[in-house]
């Protein structure tokens, strides 16, 4: 069975300050699946995710069915298809919860005030956000209590796909798998998660694919227990690594570094 594709890629070669640092012939990508895009720092992950948005200069072709290319995709049905994470987001003034989340509507998109308070206090409450929160300063919430907020700012929206730059960073482990249990249920929703991590614990346990880049290409692509062996986390990271089985018949990912 073929699975519908969020959007596919081809003959792609993408450029951040005039250097072309991606380079990539083909690849798919599937919709309504947690993704996980791996590698180390400068491999052009990120540079792959701002390709797909249409954000920087690029070569090749990248098609999304039933829309076209992304460069002949209004800003306003981008914003229905897509919503963005950066890594390192930030708020110039000093909002409130609540008034940080409106930021998150698109723009051209039309709702009542009652329409928008609703939709705010539902993402709250998936993020687990109390209620009374929603009138604090954001600043006055830590790292990693603010990365719940930008994340709830790209959900607000209700883009068909999150495209999330290192979502789980300065989250404790605690709060990490509650964002991902979320994710998860995003998808079971009918989301699409394309997510850039390090976390590669994370990924082998909870992600459907896996895409590995290297040096600016795909170095491999598939489900993430058949493709994330220690083989290719050697390949890729330089660290050794081996799958064991615990006392519930699981896989797990041990990194020995």
């Amino acid at each position: 069975m073929v699975e519908p594709l969020f959007c596919t890629i081809e003959h792609l070669s993408a450029s951040v300050h005039k250097n072309f640092v991606l380079n990539i012939p083909n690849l798919d990508i599937p919709k309504n699946k947690f993704i996980t895009i791996l590698g180390e720092n400068g491999a052009g992950k990120t540079t792959l995710l701002r390709a797909i948005l249409g954000q920087i200069p690029k070569l090749g072709l990248i098609f999304f069915p039933g829309l076209g290319e992304i460069e002949k995709i209004s800003a306003h049905d981008r914003a229905k298809i897509m919503s963005f994470l950066p890594a390192h987001d930030h708020c110039a003034f000093n909002f409130s919860i609540a008034e940080f989340l409106e930021l998150g509507f698109p723009q051209g998109v039309y709702l009542g005030s009652e329409e928008k308070k609703q939709r705010i206090e539902r993402v709250a409450r998936e993020l687990n956000i109390p209620y009374e929160a929603l009138h604090k300063p954001i600043y006055s919430l830590s790292s990693g209590e603010r990365k719940k907020i930008f994340l709830g700012r790209v959900m607000i929206g209700d883009a068909d796909a999150f495209l999330l730059d290192e979502p789980y960073s300065y989250l404790d482990p605690f709060n990490t798998q509650e964002l991902i249990e979320h994710l998860k249920k995003l998808v079971a929703g009918g989301k699409t998660i394309l997510c850039v991590s390090h976390d590669l614990r994370a990924a082998y346990r909870h992600s459907d694919y896996v895409i590995g880049i290297k040096n600016g290409e795909v170095h491999g692509y598939g489900t993430a227990k058949n493709y994330l062996s220690p083989e290719v986390i050697k390949e890729l990271f330089g660290i050794v690594a081996e799958i064991v089985v615990d006392h519930r018949g699981q896989n797990l990912l041990i990194l020995n570094i």
